[in-house]
């Protein structure tokens, strides 16, 4: 599958199987991951770009979603152990606001929309380890039902 997978044209069912051979490994074991931060307080970006590389998708700051054929975004999470388990890092930014079109979008035609299929990658982050070694925990689909949706057009 590896050699006819085209992330720009890719199927949703597609996206999920190349998806599913992440789960469990390490990010390290990614072909074309590269890290140069020596541990994981560095370099946020890194794994985000190796997840990336997993489905060919090149660094590109683009307005589309990554998998524009199936209208997916894809998102790489860090989860951190706490007292009570394991819990998202940081924050994770769908979209930046453009401030100057702004006024003129309704929910309706809001850029936005656009990423708000997304498929999450969630690995653990440790900070005094090497990027190479955190493993992948999870994958998930998520788009908005029709109660997130209300909520958000609320927003």
């Amino acid at each position: 599958m590896d050699d006819v997978f085209d992330y720009r044209t890719a199927s949703e069912g597609e996206i999920l199987a190349k998806a599913a051979e992440l789960e469990g490994r390490l990010l390290g074991s990614i072909p074309g991951a590269r890290f140069t931060a020596a541990t994981g307080g560095a370099g946020r970006a890194e794994a985000g770009h190796a997840i990336e590389s997993h489905f060919g998708i090149p660094k590109n700051p683009s307005p589309l979603p990554d998998f524009p054929r199936a209208g997916i975004e894809l998102k790489a999470v860090p989860l951190r152990l706490t007292g009570r388990g394991l819990g998202v890092k940081e924050r994770t930014v769908i979209s930046i606001i453009d401030y100057m079109t702004m006024p003129e979008q309704t929910w309706a035609t809001a850029s936005v929309r656009k990423k708000l299929k997304i498929l999450f990658v969630f690995f653990e982050h440790f900070d005094q380890q090497p990027k190479s070694m955190f493993p992948i925990r999870e994958i998930l689909l998520w788009e908005p039902d029709l109660r997130t949706d209300a909520l958000l057009r609320a927003d």
